[in-house]
Order: C-alpha cells, then structure tokens, then sequence
C-alpha cells in the first residue's frame, strides 16, 4: 500500500488526503448544527406552549370566578328564597305549581344573560314539583359523594364534572344552602352548569400538536377535563412526575419506552384546581425531520464541492507553489492583498497562474460572502426580534376583548364605546401600515392609548406625563419603544399596596445630532444585576423585564447603531431609563 501510495503524483496524494478531511469536517459540522437546531426548536415550541397554558389557565380561572358570582346571584333571586325557605305545607298545590313556574321563568333568563348551559335547585321531598327540569329532590343529592365532600371538607363551592340525563358531560359548580335558623342544617342546594366541550375547546386551541394532551385535575386528583381523554391514559403523568413539575417553575421531561415527553403543572388558584399540559417530543421529530433533510443534501452537495475543489487544488501544485503560500500566509493574517499575475496571457498560463488567478477571485467572493453574511445576520435578528413583539400583541388583544364583553355584559355602552375606539387607534398606529418609522408624536399617542385601555383594567395606575418639545414631536422615531417599557411597568414594577398610585413620565431633550428620551416612573425599580446583563447583552431569560428591556435595547442598537440604545439612571426607587437616538426629521 506504501509503495502504490508513493507511486502516485503528486496532485493525486494531495487530492487523497482531502478527501478524509472533508468528510469529518462536513460530519461534525453536520452534528454541531443538527443540536443547534434541535434546541432551537425545542425551546421556541416550550416557549409557545407555555404562553399558550398561561392564556387558558387565565381564562379557566376567570370564568370559574364569574360563574361563582352567577352562582351568588342566583341565590340572592327573591324567587329562589322563596322556594327555599317557605313552608309547603302552607301552599297549595296551585301555588306551588306558580312558585315553580316562576322559578323556571327566573333560571331561563339567567341562563340566557350568561354563559351557563343549565341550572338545578334540589328542594326538600315535601315540595310537589320537585323533579321537574330545573328542580330536584334534596334526598338524592344527600347520597351523593359531591354533599359528603361538602359536609366533611366545609366548602362555600364545590366544582365536579358530572354526566346528566342527556348524556353529556358538564362541569358543574355547587353549594348549599343552610336553614336560616339553623347554618348547621342544609334545606336546600343549587347546582349550575356549563358543557364541559366549553372548556375542552379551550384545552384543545391550548394543545401544540396532536401527540399530546393537556388536561384539568381538581383537588382530589380527579379530571375534570381532558383535551383528548384517548390520549390522557398514555400521557397523564404519574404522581412523581407531577410533584417534579408542580415543584418546577418551567418543563419536567421524561422518558418513557423511547419516548421524551415533557410535561408542565401549573395551580390555577380559583378553584384549587391544577392545569397539567403533556408534549411529546415526536413533535419535534416531525419538524426536524424535514430540516435535516435538507441539511443532509447540503452537506453532500457541499462534500461534492469541495473534492471538485481538492481535485482543482491538487493539479495546481508547481515550482511556483511558494508565492502562493506567502499569498495564503498573508491572508490568514487578515490581509487579503491579490496575487500579481504580472499580465500573464491565458494561452501561456500555466497551474499555478490559473490558481493565483482564483485565489484573487476567491478573495473577492469572500470579501462580498463577509459583508453579505453580516447583512443576513442582521435580517434574521430582526425578523426574530420582530416575532418577539408580535407575541405580545396576542395576550393584550385578548384581555381587552374580554374587559369589552363585560361591559356588554354590565351594559356599560359608553364604556364600550371608548374603549373600541382606544383599541382601534392602538392597533392602526402599531401597524402603520407596515412601516418601521413613525413621527414621535404617533409614538406618544400609541403610548398613551396602551395606557387608557390598562387604565381601564388596573385601577391603581394613576396618570401618565409626556414632556416633550414641540420640536421634536415631527421628529421621528423606530415604532414601539416606549410602550413595552409602560407594560414592563404595568406588568412587572407595580408595587403590592392598595394606596399605590402608578405614574409614568416621559420626557425628551435634543441638540443637533441626537434625541434623549427620560422614562420615569414610581414603581418597584429594576434590579441592578438585570440592569447589567442588559447593559452588556448577557441576559438571556425569555420572560421578565430584563427581557423586553433587552430586546428594545438590540431594536435601537440593530437600527441606529451601537452609539444608541438603553442606558440607565437610578432604579432604586423607581425606574429611570435613557432612550438615545438620532435626530431624524420628518
């Protein structure tokens, strides 16, 4: 083998030697990228997930309190009182049959006012029409282990789901209802109702893809309810696995038969109950699957390449192979100075003319490549950082939406008025019509309608402040800046004091060249080690102030220049943050 080796020529040793070479670099930077990817995806998909179980445990919560208030309600209703706390045996069976009439008439416009699919009274078994459609016997709910929960664990509620005569499942919502002289003694119970396809619409919309499973558990371990009770008895997680999850703040994974899953618990304080949301990491099998195929045909495309390379390379090799290594030496320095050819024809070139020829090409190709990869780099980053804020605009939409059908719901039509209109100009001045810039008075304005919508839902935010020149109010400005740092206000720097007035306050002074912008406001402040890692581009968490602050930071940087961005005053008491940007007039 030696001797073969040694009879070859020399292009074809040097061609030999490449070809090892290139397979265990194309192989390792085929598995470096693969992991890359696969933990990109991954994180990005958990991060999804987790946005989305956060959104359905806040609506979950929301509509048990509301359906707890319908409940109250119900009870207060002068016909209900008067079904339970009269005395039969003074009726007549007339005016029984009136009572429960009424009674019927009463829970029809109840359950058309709300979102409820039926309500049940259980009467004492001397009431004649006790067992009629919204009505029921007393005696029988005694049996039942929902009143022997209520009697031994003392609940005001009690949430099950049960499966009524019509065969459908709902999750129901209870509690008794004592003898006025005597609280120790029950006369009565009342039960409302809601579909549990309510509420499994809402796991389903939460699930990621269709090998997992998220699903409800009260505080007795039992399901409430499933967003595909097929799926539930191969992806519930066991007691160790759930303790683990509820114990962490993010995902818990695990393996079972091949299989990792990962799964997330989170206590959905009203009413005790615990939202268990279950992914499989087939899914990301199925979106790697692609993304490495095309990876592979790279790499065999870039293997072919580069032994077309080896192959043109090794032919190249002559006596003049020394200034073309003084050539490369200088360029590893960082000097990519041509090679002179002296004019050489192209009839007269030899190997190593037409070499130095491409080396001279190949340095300017690299040259384009370097500036060309810098310019991808920063479309990329901005299109994920762009991704990053469109995320936000989901959540706030939904909540205003849900303040709107309350104030449908109080009749507040005024308010509803208002606050549409808010929430239009809102979205029209953050959509402006696809355009990046904006005048720093749409800027302001965009602001200050953020605000009146919060203002509207929080009600210890006080008042906003804007100081800012005439002068500079046509100037303009990168869309966007001020309000996530009013939200990471709102959200994350709002002090736990029911006398809590929040106040924010922007403010802006010029020269010539540059705009500084003052943001100000009375709450918690911002910790000195996030201020740090945003400071020198180290934070690295996907939620929190540091994040939103780190990401306007990279927007300002990325647009204008590393000279521009966030700096930072005293946020001990309060936040005070400095915008810098340039003085672009409109």
């Amino acid at each position: 083998m030696i001797k073969l080796i040694r009879k070859l020529k020399l292009k074809d040793k040097i061609l030999i030697s490449y070809i090892p070479i290139v397979l265990i670099l194309v192989t390792v930077f085929f598995v470096y990228n693969k992991r890359i990817v696969n933990s990109y995806i991954e994180n990005q998909l958990m991060y999804s997930a987790q946005n989305s179980s956060d959104q359905t445990i806040d609506y979950i919560e929301q509509k048990i309190i509301n359906l707890s208030s319908v409940l109250n309600f119900i009870i207060s209703n002068v016909t209900v009182e008067e079904a339970v706390f009269s005395d039969y045996s003074k009726l007549s069976y007339y005016d029984q049959y009136n009572l429960v009439c009424r009674l019927e008439q009463s829970f029809i416009e109840t359950i058309d006012k709300n979102d409820i699919d039926n309500i049940k009274i259980f009467l004492r078994d001397d009431f004649e029409f006790r067992n009629m459609s919204y009505t029921g016997s007393l005696s029988e709910v005694e049996k039942s282990d929902w009143y022997a929960r209520m009697i031994r664990d003392k609940k005001a509620l009690l949430c099950t789901r049960e499966v009524l005569e019509d065969g459908k499942s709902y999750i129901s919502i209870g509690r008794l209802i004592s003898d006025k002289n005597n609280f120790t003694s029950h006369i009565a119970a009342l039960k409302i109702y809601i579909s549990e396809d309510k509420i499994k619409n809402v796991l389903d919309k939460n699930a990621v893809s269709d090998k997992g499973v998220s699903y409800i558990l009260n505080e007795y371990g039992e399901v409430i309810c499933a967003s595909d009770y097929k799926l539930l008895g191969e992806y519930k997680a066991d007691e160790d696995t759930f303790k683990s999850a509820l114990n962490s703040e993010g995902w818990v994974h695990t393996r079972v038969e091949g299989d990792k899953r990962f799964y997330m618990v989170k206590k959905i304080d009203y009413p005790s109950w615990h939202f268990v949301n279950v992914v499989s990491d087939s899914l990301l099998t199925n979106e790697l699957g692609h993304l490495n195929r095309i990876m592979v045909l790279n790499m065999l495309i870039a293997m072919i390449l580069a032994y077309v390379l080896a192959y043109f390379i090794s032919r190249s090799v002559n006596k003049r192979i020394i200034r073309l290594n003084n050539s490369v030496t200088r360029a590893s320095n960082g000097n990519f100075t041509p090679i002179n050819l002296g004019g050489v024809p192209n009839d007269t070139a030899d190997e190593i003319d037409v070499l130095s020829e491409n080396y001279n090409k190949m340095i300017k190709e690299l040259e384009n490549a370097m500036k060309q990869q810098y310019e991808n780099g920063k479309i990329i980053k901005s299109a994920e950082l762009k991704i990053l804020y469109e995320q936000i605009n989901p959540h706030f939409l939904y909540n205003v939406l849900d303040l709107i059908n309350w104030m449908a719901i109080n009749n507040e039509t005024k308010n509803i008025s208002s606050t549409v209109t808010k929430l239009a100009d809102y979205y029209k001045l953050t959509l402006n019509k696809g355009n990046e810039i904006i005048s720093i008075r749409n800027e302001l304005e965009h602001v200050r309608l953020y605000f009146e919508i919060q203002k509207i839902r929080f009600e210890n935010i006080e008042q906003i402040i804007f100081d800012v020149p005439d002068e500079i109010l046509q100037c303009r400005i990168l869309k966007i800046i001020f309000q996530p740092l009013l939200e990471n206000f709102i959200k994350h720097g709002m002090k736990e004091d029911d006398e809590f007035k929040g106040i924010f306050s922007i403010s802006a002074k010029y020269d010539d060249k540059n705009i500084l912008f003052t943001v100000s406001d009375n709450g918690e402040g911002i910790s000195d080690e996030i201020i740090k890692s945003v400071q020198n581009g180290t934070f690295v968490s996907s939620g929190g102030s540091g994040f939103g602050l780190k990401s306007i930071n990279e927007r300002l940087k990325l647009f204008y220049g590393d000279e521009y961005g966030l700096s930072f005053g005293n946020c001990t008491n309060g936040a005070v943050i400095f915008v810098k940007i340039p003085k672009v007039e409109d």
